[in-house]
């Protein structure tokens, strides 16, 4: 009776463990790195839109400290709501896929053209004050910083939850720059030509 008793214990252990790990696997977690700083990143958009050039698909992706969408994909423009915001933005981002409205996964590297699994190293960050005023504007990828090694590695979990590296990303100040993501991205068509 001992020995089942403690089996029991164990297995209901081990089911309580396998429980809050699971729940941790659903939960939003983001952060972005800057030097030795590090910014929460807790939501993100994902607007895309079919390359004129070869027929491939285009994705920039912005991750935030906070949630205000506008239902299009849109950040809201309301300062107050912006208060203490950071925001990084990747793009252009460029894969061969039919699927219109999911990211294509794969590792994304820097290229001088357009191809599939490359992106254009047009990628910044954005701080906001207390006030909602922009207080920081910091480009990290290549075309702007020859020294960045920006890659951009894609993860699709299931549904709208996505897993999002990135790393190598150099800012105009010499400060590495790298973050990751994993939750929910809303997905929108963008309205550029």
């Amino acid at each position: 009776m001992k020995r089942f008793l403690t089996l029991f214990v164990a297995a209901a252990v081990l089911m309580g463990l396998t429980a809050c790990e699971k729940e941790n696997d659903d939960k939003t977690y983001g952060e972005l790195k800057i030097a030795d700083e590090t910014y929460v990143l807790n939501g993100a958009t994902c607007s895309y839109l079919p390359s004129s050039s070869d027929g491939s698909m285009c994705y920039f992706i912005t991750l935030s400290t906070n949630v205000y969408w506008d239902g299009e994909g849109n950040f809201s423009d309301d300062p107050r709501l912006m208060a203490n915001c950071t925001m990084v933005t990747l793009y252009t981002l460029c894969a061969h896929t039919t699927a219109i409205d999911k990211i294509a996964e794969g590792k994304y590297v820097y290229g001088d053209k357009w191809g599939n699994i490359t992106h254009t190293g047009a990628s910044y960050y954005l701080q906001f004050d207390e006030n909602g005023a922009q207080k920081e504007y910091m480009d990290f990828g290549q075309s702007i910083v020859e020294s960045s090694q920006l890659e951009v590695e894609i993860k699709h979990i299931s549904g709208k939850t996505y897993e999002i590296k990135f790393d190598g990303g150099v800012d105009i100040m010499g400060n590495p720059v790298s973050g990751y993501y994993k939750g929910e991205v809303e997905m929108f068509e963008s309205a550029q030509p």
